[in-house]
């Protein structure tokens, strides 16, 4: 029998640096539904950046549904 465990909404805050502009901070922020607290589409997201996208990425903030503070992660593939 499988258990159900639903998502919930995950606020990813992302601040970055852009190659030609890199003396400015720049940020992104996204929403998503994810499993908390593994969070794999984030870090799937943050992976794909990683390899695609030129910016790079200095912080990476979390906040979901069921928490009201915001808790930094590790960035994997730095």
């Amino acid at each position: 029998m499988k258990i159900f465990r639903p998502k919930e909404l995950v606020i990813v805050d992302i601040f970055y640096f852009l190659p030609d502009y890199s003396h400015i901070l720049n940020e992104f922020i996204w929403q998503v539904d994810d499993y908390y607290p593994e969070i794999p589409r984030v870090h799937k997201f943050l992976g794909y950046w990683n390899a695609n996208i030129e910016a790079v990425i200095n912080e990476v903030y979390i906040q979901h549904s069921s928490e009201s503070s915001w808790r930094r992660i590790d960035f994997i593939g730095e």
